[in-house]
């Protein structure tokens, strides 16, 4: 399951520029991106990222 970042942003309580933040400081990349360009998170990158927040 692939997860949007709008939708990883609502299940951390983040906002998708702290994610994108996150991304240019290298701790935490989507694992993809769609064809609509969205960048897209597996549910290990959201475990990740609930470690990054703590």
């Amino acid at each position: 399951m692939l997860l949007k970042i709008g939708e990883v942003a609502q299940r951390t309580g983040l906002c998708t520029r702290t994610l994108r933040h996150y991304d240019t400081l290298g701790l935490l990349h989507p694992s993809s991106r769609s064809d609509s360009h969205y960048q897209l998170y597996t549910p290990s990158e959201l475990q990740r990222l609930l470690q990054i927040q703590t």
